[in-house]
């Protein structure tokens, strides 16, 4: 049953609801989280995207012509409705701030990330496709040395015996850049369901001694003779453990080991999950599983400062029958441009798959200070904050900056509601 006696509630368990937490909580406020399910949290690939920062094509270079606050800053300016824009230039200066706090108590909870650098140009990565491209941060496991490309000679593991992980496309795409690149071929995991592990399952096997030294033995058979600089995996590397897993690839292997980012039921989104949940149990946020508290009348009756980081269509926070709405609090709906009401999905979305679809960028609008607006343009409740998705104006997957948007608006509204008292 939902309490009462917090300061501040916040409704939603992935990141933008996690980091609002925090912020609260470090500001001395007692802070309750409400959490459906992990939400799409637990589907990231394990990059911290802020914005599109370019990506690595060609073998000659590695470089970007801008520093991550310029790719901040050209998505504010070429979208006046994206959440970067509505913040203002005051809110979008946090944004370091934002990252430094959640990297560290991502840290504290076990699950090392690369630092973030607003000055500087990010973190190479390496995707399920090969593709090499720069992020903001990253699950340390996951960052690619920033070496000439021409002195690496890299190895990608392809396990045979498992039907899913097949890394025949990481190593294409691998080869399209670099010159050096050979697969790794080893016949593990050697058990009767080993073929139809899911990578989760994987993880946990690796998790194990006896697992990871099954495993261990088989890659130094592989990588002999082969004389590389660098071991690429798939996105398994343990639950709990990965980076004692990847300490000890490299080690085994004499190689620099890196896992590509995570694609479907990812396994370094679980990590992410489990990370955030010890994190926020050692700020002292009491957490409740609970629909939201959407068929709770308590909910909206709460007393202290409320911060709605619901999630779109994955976390619950909009839902369609009649109409597109706003779950809990019925608050209005649009993309940025217009509202969005009972229009069928042949309107708001593109013939073209990488079209402008309206229906991806819906989502309740704030103010400045992360209050939701009304239909009028007036804040719609005192004390009520909004964060992540469930802001609108934005795609999150096609700019490149839904997990920036969780954390800058996640960490503002969870300062703005350590500092709300009712009048």
């Amino acid at each position: 049953m939902m309490t009462t006696s917090s300061d501040v509630l916040v409704v939603g368990g992935g990141m933008a609801g996690a980091v609002a937490a925090l912020a609260a909580a470090t500001r001395g406020r007692s802070v309750t989280l409400l959490r459906k399910a992990p939400g799409a949290t637990a589907l990231a690939s394990g990059a911290i995207d802020l914005a599109p920062m370019g990506e690595q094509r060609h073998v000659t270079s590695v470089a970007v012509a801008s520093a991550t606050a310029g790719w901040l800053e050209a998505v504010a300016s070429r979208s006046p409705s994206h959440p970067y824009c509505a913040v203002g230039p005051r809110g979008l200066a946090l944004i370091g701030d934002a990252a430094d706090m959640i990297l560290g108590r991502l840290a504290d909870a076990g699950l090392p990330h690369a630092p973030f650098d607003a000055k500087g140009r990010g973190h190479l990565v390496v995707d399920l496709t090969g593709k090499v491209r720069r992020v903001a941060s990253a699950q340390a496991s996951q960052k690619l040395e920033e070496t000439e490309p021409g002195k690496r000679r890299i190895g990608v593991v392809r396990f045979r015996r498992h039907l899913s992980l097949d890394t025949g496309l990481t190593l294409a795409g691998l080869r399209a850049v670099f010159a050096n690149v050979v697969p790794v071929e080893v016949d593990w995991p050697d058990e009767a369901d080993g073929a139809f592990l899911l990578p989760v399952e994987i993880g946990r096997r690796l998790d194990d001694p006896r697992g990871r030294s099954a495993l261990f033995k088989l890659l130094r058979t592989a990588v002999a003779g082969k004389r590389l600089t660098h071991l690429v995996l798939p996105p398994i590397a343990g639950l709990e453990h990965v980076s004692e897993v990847m300490r000890a690839v490299s080690d085994v292997t004499g190689t620099k080991a890196v896992e590509t980012l995570g694609g479907e039921a990812s396994l370094p989104g679980h990590r992410l999950d489990r990370a955030l949940s010890r994190a926020l149990e050692a700020a002292g946020v009491r957490l409740e599983t609970n629909a939201h508290g959407a068929s709770d009348g308590k909910l909206k009756r709460f007393p202290g400062a409320i911060v709605l980081a619901s999630g779109r269509f994955i976390g619950g926070g909009l839902e369609r029958r009649d109409r597109l709405r706003e779950t809990i609090f019925d608050l209005p709906v649009d993309d940025g441009a217009r509202p969005i009401k009972d229009e069928p999905l042949d309107v708001l979305t593109s013939r073209r798959g990488l079209g402008a679809h309206r229906v991806f960028r819906a989502g309740i609008r704030i103010d400045e200070n992360l209050r939701p607006l009304d239909v009028g343009g007036k804040p719609f409740r005192e004390g009520l904050f909004a964060a992540g998705s469930v802001i609108g104006g934005h795609d999150p997957q096609a700019d490149f900056s839904g997990m920036g948007v969780a954390i800058l608006t996640g960490y503002l509204a969870g300062l703005r509601a350590a500092e709300w008292k009712r009048s």
